[in-house]
């Protein structure tokens, strides 16, 4: 619900804030900033906290991962799309498969770039590696799914919507 989900920003928020009191400027405190900047729609500040823990942690795959994210997030939502942007977010969200190449997370983000800029096949191709890890994720299947759809193999993307709908 909208007040829990406030809740939670809030006490998060009021974390962040607590160890750069002390501080701490790790990456993690800056993708956390990152990550509140992007509930809250704020997508510039989401960038500059993300853009911070890389700096400040280059091997961080969450990092690279939030930039990415944050990039993509923000093209779709502007009127006009920057295609320097969209690369940009697709080579933070390289970055990230790079450096965590087993976590499921990172290829769905990479997956969800090439989704939404109509690769689908190379959509298809990164949602099978994260379905690959992880097989239990309805997202992953129903993206997998739409990435078939939209590749004309029908029966391919039936058989992931059904299945998306028997996982708990």
């Amino acid at each position: 619900d909208a007040e829990q989900r406030k809740s939670h920003l809030e006490r998060a928020a009021e974390l962040c804030r607590t160890a750069q009191a002390s501080g701490d400027d790790r990456a993690p405190v800056h993708v956390v900033w990152a990550m509140i900047n992007f509930a809250s729609g704020r997508y510039d500040g989401a960038v500059s906290e993300a853009e911070r823990a890389t700096t400040l942690d280059p091997l961080f795959a969450r990092g690279w991962q939030e930039l990415g994210l944050a990039k993509l997030d923000r093209q779709l939502r502007s009127p006009r799309r920057d295609h320097q942007e969209i690369d940009a977010a697709e080579e933070a969200l390289k970055k990230a498969v790079a450096i965590a190449p087993d976590d499921w997370w990172g290829r769905h983000l990479l997956g969800r770039l090439y989704l939404s800029t109509s690769r689908w096949k190379e959509g298809a191709d990164e949602y099978e590696r994260a379905y690959a890890l992880a097989q239990d994720s309805v997202r992953v299947l129903n993206n997998l799914a739409s990435a078939y759809f939209n590749l004309d193999q029908l029966d391919k993307a039936r058989g992931l919507y059904q299945q998306s709908l028997s996982v708990e």
